[in-house]
């Protein structure tokens, strides 16, 4: 029998502007309560470029105003390409508000990962970053999906003023343009005048606001479709779960705000859902309680520009990839902590790929011997793109759950049940606390992937349900996960490759670890094998690792494959591992080899 979430919200009848800007005063008065007026999003890099709900909210009914004067209507897609500018929320705003759909890209990518994005997402209107030379590059991306640039294309960058156009040549056409600056839609209008559609019926609800692509680690990418009921169904749920786990918290002496504000940093780029949700999501906790959000430009950054933000805005949370978490254990020897104070943390929040435990715990034992108080929490929580970000969550409120793959409790209006399988055949439902597929279902799961009816219908079950692919088990409405199930090595005790990257990266010399299993024609099993990063200082040779593996696990985990030494792992712009890309690699570097010679070749 499927399980539901211990918690529950209404979902209003409502579009996502109203719900998020609706209670948001027009001006600043006299009177205006200070959590309209305070900075809500901030720049990590330069905390003079900031913005308040009010100038959110400004801005964006003025932004939205200028693309429907530019002929963007109800239904067009707009695309953005650019780092983690304070600059795109206001324009993600402004795209839903004018009536459109927003969808974002990654700012370092190559000319064809564009083009193959423009195709997929269909934008119209195309709002990029004017650094050099990657504006070139996408702009002649969007020029060979055949798209035209004049008042289709518009500059972006951190400044709300000035309107100066700028000629860009695209090296690989030698075509020239004179873009302008996005700041001309800002120009255009006055958001006093300007009134969106509002919705009155159910159906209205149904409308698309947000595409997001998924990461694409085991298959082909596809664009997932958010409706605003998706959407206004899942920050209802977060922030009514938000509110009520707070609450409860402060009680117990867990809250989570330390000071008079509560402080995120965020570091996930705009083009993954997590991205752009998170800073929109919160608003809704804004309105009733001061938040900041502190922007960092870079999805992938050194540790030492993290952890000293941490410090300069006295951060209460921090959400990282669990690769991000590896390397903040790893190099914090190389960066003198001395002086480092992180008694304002609260949580680190760890959300991706299922993490190793140890790594978890060393971590909160590096920040707690650094001022980070006793009753820190280090968790993992558990989003993927398809519900509109979270899934499940850890509880402030609640003991810390300190076991390997807890992601924490459902949450609101969300259902889940775990199937078991073998091979590509599905087979029964799982009792509570055995592990299987898991497949969920809530009114914050889209429907469809944008124009791809095949890959929807193969996501989804006959009546409803979303086959995460993800292996794991329930107990209550608690969710652990184990790893993907496309993943799981066919070894003779099926292990998940994430175990055994984690026992290899608690060796002080493995900085990341990635594991894939390689068929042998001959055999029925995998032969199993260890791609690693190693510290820049290390000598450690295949043969230590696994040694070092034979002593820590069973013999079905041992590197039958051998090691490689790499200088990074391949990773999609989320930080998910792409297996994929090393199942690729093996294919062409490693052949059909025995295994005592995959491992005489690691050495």
């Amino acid at each position: 029998m499927p399980t539901k979430s211990s918690l529950s919200a209404e979902i209003p009848t409502i579009d996502l502007p109203s719900l998020l800007l609706d209670g948001i005063p027009d001006q600043v008065e006299a009177h205006t309560d200070l959590v309209f007026t305070q900075p809500y999003l901030v720049s990590a890099e330069d905390p003079l470029f900031s913005l308040s709900l009010v100038q959110l909210k400004r801005y964006a009914l003025q932004f939205a105003a200028g693309l429907q004067k530019a002929h963007f209507g109800r239904g067009d897609h707009l695309m953005v390409v650019a780092p983690n500018y304070i600059n795109t929320i206001i324009i993600a705003l402004a795209c839903i508000t004018a009536g459109g759909v927003f969808c974002a890209a990654q700012p370092d990518l190559k000319r064809r990962d564009y083009v193959d994005q423009m195709h997929r997402d269909e934008p119209s209107f195309l709002i990029v970053a004017d650094e050099q030379p990657q504006c070139e590059v996408v702009l002649d991306a969007w020029q060979s999906s055949g798209r035209g640039v004049k008042g289709h294309v518009w500059l972006l960058d951190q400044v709300l003023e000035g309107h100066t156009s700028k000629q860009i040549t695209v090296e690989h056409t030698g075509d020239s343009h004179q873009i302008p600056r996005w700041t001309e839609l800002l120009a255009m209008n006055t958001h006093e005048s300007f009134a969106w559609e509002r919705f009155t019926s159910p159906k209205q609800m149904d409308q698309a606001c947000l595409l997001f692509t998924t990461s694409g680690t085991s298959g082909l990418r596809k664009a997932a479709v958010y409706t605003h009921r998706n959407v206004v169904a899942s920050f209802t749920g977060i922030a009514n779960r938000s509110r009520q786990d707070a609450e409860k918290a402060a009680t117990l002496g867990r809250s989570l705000v330390r000071g008079p504000d509560l402080r995120v940093l965020h570091t996930i780029s705009i083009s993954r859902a997590m991205g752009t949700t998170l800073p929109l999501s919160m608003i809704l906790a804004a309105k009733r309680r001061p938040v900041q959000i502190f922007f960092m430009s870079k999805t992938y950054i050194d540790m030492a520009p993290y952890l000293e933000r941490i410090q300069t805005f006295k951060i209460n949370e921090l959400a990282v990839a669990p690769f991000t978490l590896v390397r903040l254990f790893k190099n914090v020897d190389r960066v003198d902590h001395t002086e480092s104070d992180f008694s304002s943390l609260a949580r680190v929040n760890v959300v991706g790929a299922p993490s190793s435990q140890s790594n978890l715990d060393r971590v909160r034992e590096f920040l707690a011997s650094h001022g980070a108080p006793a009753s820190l929490r280090v968790e993992r929580s558990y989003g993927i793109t398809e519900a509109a970000a979270l899934v499940a969550t850890p509880h402030m409120a609640d003991e810390p759950v300190v076991r390997q793959g807890y992601q924490g409790r459902l949450e609101p209006n969300i259902e889940a049940k775990v199937i078991r399988f073998e091979e590509d055949e599905y087979l029964d439902e799982a009792p509570v606390g055995v592990t299987g597929e898991l497949w969920l279902k809530g009114p914050s799961f889209i429907n469809s992937y944008y124009k791809n009816a095949s890959a929807t219908q193969e996501a989804f079950s006959s009546d409803g349900w979303f086959k995460t692919g993800d292996i794991g088990f329930l107990e209550k409405d608690h969710v652990f996960l184990v790893d993907r199930k496309k993943d799981i090595l066919k070894t003779p005790d099926n292990t998940p490759p994430a175990y055994i990257e984690g026992i290899l990266e608690e060796h002080t010399d493995v900085l990341e670890a990635g594991v894939i299993g390689i068929y042998q024609p001959s055999e029925e099993l995998q032969l199993v094998r260890a791609y690693v990063v190693r510290r820049p200082d290390s000598d450690v040779t295949g043969r230590d690792l696994e040694t070092w593996l034979e002593r820590q696990s069973a013999n079905t985990c041992y590197l039958t494959g051998g090691v490689e030494f790499i200088d990074q792992l391949p990773r999609n712009e989320a930080g998910k591992l792409l297996r994929r890309v090393l199942r690729d690699h093996a294919a062409k570097h490693v052949g059909r080899l025995d295994a005592q010679s995959l491992t005489m070749s690691a050495q």
